[in-house]
């Protein structure tokens, strides 16, 4: 796994399905201080999206993955 991809700002997100390490995905910027990043796990194809508002992370939406 590439190291960039999982260590984002100094934090790392962990599956809530597997516990394996997530990687960072895609990054949604709606405006300045609001963006969505998206993790998704290799081992079991989960997803959480982490909205993150001014500067502070607000909220995980997790998707379960199919295995």
């Amino acid at each position: 796994m590439d190291i960039n991809r999982s260590f984002v700002n100094g934090r790392k997100v962990v599956c809530p399905n597997c516990g394996a390490e997530m990687y960072l995905d895609d990054i949604d910027y709606n405006f300045r201080g609001c963006q969505d990043e998206y993790w998704v796990c290799e081992k079991c194809c989960s997803t959480v999206i982490v909205k993150i508002r001014y500067g502070k992370e607000c909220k995980r939406d997790f998707l379960k993955g199919y295995m």
